[in-house]
């Protein structure tokens, strides 16, 4: 074979479809260009003024491309000029397509882009009704590289749940005794 007509050493990407869920797992874009992408807006963060759209599976988020940049290198260099194609576009702003959890990325977006002075990992956060919105924030800060938000939200974690086996034992028996009482009395 002459050395012009070797094959590539990677097969090209192509769309498919999750056959549970529906959502395209591989390929470079939502479907041909120049043709209208099914993108469910998401209430909370589709901003008509946004300059990109992060796609989780079919929920679109629409914001702002340098409030993200300035927080996380991974969003940066996501967000580079060379990276974002012009048949990726949803109403003449690029798209960028994610493979997190919708629910996961509107909490990250709760914390980096408020819409109000709440503050999301106050130290009082419950986490006994709210764990999985720390565990999103845990595990997404760490994947797009934000370190505050990451160590604001395993101190969040900390403060809840204990880091020392002793306090683990100390807290099983005191549940034990609190089931045995309340046995006692029925």
């Amino acid at each position: 074979m002459a050395e012009d007509e070797q094959r590539p050493l990677k097969r090209l990407r192509t769309l498919a479809a999750d056959p549970e869920d529906g959502a395209l797992l591989a390929g470079s874009s939502l479907g041909p260009p120049g043709h209208a992408v099914d993108l469910e807006h998401d209430s909370e963060f589709w901003l008509e003024d946004g300059n990109v759209v992060l796609v989780a599976k079919n929920v679109g988020f629409r914001v702002y491309r340098g409030l993200l940049t300035a927080q996380s290198l991974v969003f940066y260099d996501m967000f580079s000029a060379t990276s974002l194609r012009a048949d990726e576009q949803y109403d003449g702003v690029p798209i960028v397509r994610l493979y997190d959890s919708p629910v996961d990325l509107r909490h990250l977006f709760r914390v980096l882009l408020p819409k109000s002075q709440k503050d999301v990992l106050k130290d009082t956060y419950n986490l006994k009704t709210e764990f999985h919105v720390i565990s999103a924030l845990i595990r997404l800060s760490r994947k797009y590289q934000i370190e505050d938000v990451e160590k604001r939200s395993l101190s969040a974690l900390c403060a809840t749940y204990a880091t020392e086996l002793y306090r683990w034992v100390d807290f099983d028996s005191a549940i034990d005794e609190k089931i045995d009482s309340s046995l006692s009395q029925q």
